[in-house]
């Protein structure tokens, strides 16, 4: 489980944070999987509805002294709360110029304001999330590692008082079939061991849909979790010894790597962008339009 107020000496997930690029949109989330391929969302740092560069750079530094150990999360909500303020937002009308965008005003503490501790606590724990664990995943890709622990388990890492996959009714939690993580995981092709437990190799391709959003609704376009928003559930590594004795792999069996470069070739069709939007967006960012494709320079 992350423990964020902790300090945290990750290098790879540094590295991981800085290849992210901070990406401006005026779109919803829904919009954003309908517009943007899955490599942009992957590869970029973004939330829906921040239309200001200046506050998607705010939050990469932020999480750049989290993983450093130089502040906690209570300390980075009160910085991100100011740089809203400095920017003039305001949930009912957002930045200026979001009433032109079509940005709909947002309930004031709502997770649609983008100020409110629900959003900022969200936006903040799942790119902690992910970068720690990209960087867990390309500790593990060593020939070494991949021998010694060949297998991730699918495992809840953090409680949640409504479960993914269970609903409130009338004060008691009942199931909503099909969508808790051993559906998901069925679904997107898994096999259980044990007494139900989801383990898969580390080049299982099952790892890219658990976070697949033409699969799954929520889902992050990731293939390191959290695989959807607000999820509790991670992974671990599983030793040899133990995949042999639970039929996950065959005693000879080696795993090939799976390295994801995160803003290798990145590119998306320009014609997707607002030209007023595109113009602001290069004047915030490094970036280029070539052949109709708007291309992120690293």
């Amino acid at each position: 489980m992350i423990a964020f107020d902790e300090p945290i000496a990750f290098d790879a997930a540094l590295k991981k944070l800085g290849d992210k690029t901070p990406l401006p949109t005026d779109m919803s989330s829904a919009e954003l999987r309908d517009a943007w391929s899955p490599d942009l969302r992957r590869r970029s740092l973004f939330s829906a509805r921040t239309t200001k560069a200046q506050i998607l750079q705010a939050y990469q530094d932020q999480l750049g002294a989290l993983l450093r150990g130089e502040t906690n999360v209570a300390t980075v909500r009160a910085q991100m709360q100011d740089a809203y303020a400095w920017l003039g937002y305001d949930p009912a009308t957002g930045f200026e110029g979001d009433e032109d965008l079509g940005i709909p005003p947002a309930e004031a503490g709502s997770k649609l304001d983008l100020s409110s501790d629900a959003r900022i606590d969200l936006v903040v724990k799942t790119n902690m999330q992910q970068v720690q664990n990209y960087a867990f995943r390309e500790a593990g890709q060593t020939p070494g590692s991949r021998w010694s622990w060949p297998c991730y388990e699918l495992v809840r890492i953090s409680p949640r008082m409504v479960p993914r996959g269970m609903r409130l009714n009338k004060g008691a939690l009942e199931h909503v079939v099909g969508e808790d993580w051993p559906s998901r995981w069925e679904m997107a092709g898994g096999q259980f061991y044990g007494l139900g437990r989801m383990i898969a190799r580390k080049d299982d391709g099952i790892w890219e849909r658990l976070g697949d959003s033409a699969i799954f609704g929520d889902a992050l376009d990731a293939s390191v979790p959290p695989f959807a928003f607000n999820s509790g559930f991670g992974w671990r590594e599983v030793s040899r010894d133990e995949c042999i004795a639970l039929g996950v792999i065959d005693r000879d069996d080696k795993v090939d790597a799976a390295v994801l470069k995160m803003n290798e070739g990145l590119s998306v069709n320009a014609a997707k962008f607002d030209a007023d939007f595109l113009k602001a967006l290069r004047a915030d960012l490094t970036t280029a339009i070539e052949k109709g494709r708007l291309k992120l320079k690293s």
